[in-house]
């Protein structure tokens, strides 16, 4: 190799390091930018209650595809009483609105509730099952399920969390509903 081909390839690599310094340089100069995702958990709160409801208007419709096959709409009202601390909405007017299809006396329902009071409300979706079985002078309906906290007015305006409930009716018309969980409020 002569020693013109070496200075040439010298020449080009000391341009081409030149080249990727210079190049390179801005992004030196600049600090880079870590952003780092802080996780915000809000502290969850447990809480229980009974509501006890009275039916306020029921739509049902046999559906002709099965023995006792009915789908109902229910709009009930009430109150909620707390069970232990902190007094979750304690007293508050309870609006529940619900959708059956049974067979029977038996299968699933889901609704949507809401507790209101001092100007505040939580909304609550749930959905479970509804079990018939025969009683002494009347069928004997209980039923059981999941539920969430999916937001609400006021101080509960950003709740959150979720919970189990079970109940049974009291009358043909009347039912109470436990109901037990966790809540946390975001901010």
């Amino acid at each position: 190799m002569s020693l013109r081909t070496v200075s040439r390839a010298m020449t080009l690599f000391l341009s081409f390091s030149l080249l990727l310094t210079i190049c390179a340089a801005p992004s030196l100069a600049q600090p880079k930018v870590v952003t780092q995702t802080q996780v915000i958990t809000h502290p969850k709160i447990k809480a229980a209650g009974t509501m006890t409801m009275t039916e306020a208007r029921v739509d049902s419709m046999a559906i002709s595809i099965g023995e006792s096959h009915i789908m109902s709409l229910m709009r009930s009202t009430g109150t909620n009483a707390a069970s232990g601390e902190p007094k979750f909405m304690d007293g508050a007017q309870a609006e529940n609105s619900s959708f059956s299809d049974l067979v029977l006396g038996n299968g699933l329902h889901n609704g949507y509730t809401v507790l209101a009071m001092n100007g505040n409300s939580v909304f609550v979706e749930w959905k479970g099952t509804v079990t018939t079985v025969p009683g002494e002078k009347e069928p004997l309906t209980s039923f059981a399920g999941t539920y969430m906290w999916i937001g609400g007015t006021g101080e509960y305006a950003k709740i959150t969390g979720n919970g189990t409930y079970k109940g049974h009716f009291t009358s043909k018309t009347a039912y109470t509903a436990e109901w037990t969980g966790e809540y946390s409020i975001g901010k």
